[in-house]
This record gives structure tokens, sequence and C-alpha cells, in this order.
């Protein structure tokens, strides 16, 4: 037997820590003039969201758009656009183009550009942008910057 083993108690100490089960009406020491807390992550409707409907989804949209022959070519990005219904945003990153992390970078950054410029941009156009090597290092204002400029 080791000598570091020797002292241990055999039976187990009780948790002297409290659970706190919720209850159906709160947290009973909260005053009831106090206001209740705001929701996180709320906004306010408006243009400024970027919705489910706001984005292309499925494949044969991401398809026809790209049969539509209108591409515009910028140093950091390729736009495949076609006339639509309203605005909406697609994005195609594929594993070319870097790891994950950088793929996911350029189309949390497209998807804010898209959102702060949808009323800059023309009204009725269904895009796909698929981004080039140059973007792996590009900051929001330069992606925004090409993406409005590309459509001037």
């Amino acid at each position: 037997m080791n000598n570091h083993e020797t002292h241990l108690p055999t039976y187990e100490t009780p948790s002297k820590t409290q659970v706190r089960l919720p209850s159906p009406h709160g947290h009973n020491l909260r005053p009831q003039s106090h206001p209740p807390s705001p929701q996180c992550g709320t906004q306010t409707p408006g243009r400024l969201t970027f919705r489910k409907e706001d984005r292309l989804l499925k494949r044969r949209e991401f398809k026809s758009i790209a049969r539509s022959c209108c591409r515009l070519v910028g140093e950091r990005m390729c736009i495949d656009y076609a006339r639509g219904r309203r605005q909406r945003l697609g994005i195609t990153a594929s594993s070319r183009y870097g790891s994950a992390p950088e793929r996911s970078r350029f189309k949390r950054l497209i998807r804010e550009a898209f959102r702060l410029s949808r009323d800059l941009l023309p009204a009725g156009l269904e895009i796909v942008v698929i981004p080039r090597k140059l973007a792996k290092n590009a900051t929001l204002a330069d992606i925004r910057t090409e993406l409005l400029r590309l459509f001037k």
C-alpha cells in the first residue's frame, strides 16, 4: 500500500452546495416593481436584418443563377447574379479557397457587407458570391467597397 493513500476516508463527504431548481414564477427575491430583464439577441425588424428569406438555400437556385451567365469579377470576389423577385444572397466558398475558419470568416464578412449595403444595391437581384484568394486578408470595409463598386 502506498503512503499517500493511507489517510483517505472511506466515506464520501456530502456536498455543501445547494441545487437551485427553477420555479414557474421566476426568482422570488426580485421586487415585483422591477422591470423584466431584456431578452438576449432581440432585434428590431427592418431592412438591416438578414433573415432566412433573404438567403439562397437550395442547390437548384445556385445552379440557375450560375446558368444565367451574368458575372462580375473583382479582386476579392466573383459575383454571379440574376433577376429575381427580391434581393437574396448566396455564398459559395469551397475548400479550394481555404480552411473552414477562413471560409466562415469570408461568409460572415460578405453577409454583413450585403446586410449593410442592400439599400445601395440594385433591387430584385439574386446574388451568388464566390471568394478569391485576395479575400483572405480583406476587411469588412474592403469587401463592402468592392461589392458596391462591382454593381456601379
